[in-house]
């Protein structure tokens, strides 16, 4: 979580939505849309943030929006996210494979695809 400071933390979510989307990194993307929502984002600006990070990552990441886009409905329609949440068997597939010796591990953020 970020700390309030000269740039408030909802800033720096958006900021977060913005790069994760750039580098194309899903699970970054659906960790900062939640932290996003938590912290007041707007739909409207939300799908700011998608514009300009389509300018500035380019027709690649069209996925990763479209994707966003559907997290994000999603996610505000949850009241309650609640932290630490467990991993999918996607996580746990990927993470068995690299071993109990490698530090690359998949996050485990999953929280918005609760039941």
């Amino acid at each position: 979580m970020y700390e309030q400071g000269s740039i408030d933390r909802k800033t720096k979510e958006m900021l977060g939505i913005f790069a994760s989307m750039v580098l194309r990194c899903d699970d970054c993307i659906k960790y900062h849309l939640a932290k996003s929502f938590e912290e007041g984002v707007t739909t409207e600006q939300l799908y700011e943030i998608f514009v300009v990070a389509n300018i500035g990552g380019g027709t690649i990441v069209i996925p990763h929006t479209r994707r966003a886009a559907e997290d994000w409905e999603h996610c505000s329609n949850k009241k309650n996210l609640r932290y630490p949440l467990k991993q999918t068997a996607l996580h746990n597939k990927y993470n068995a494979g690299l071993g109990a010796n490698n530090h690359l591990h998949m996050p485990s953020y999953n929280f918005l695809y609760l039941g």
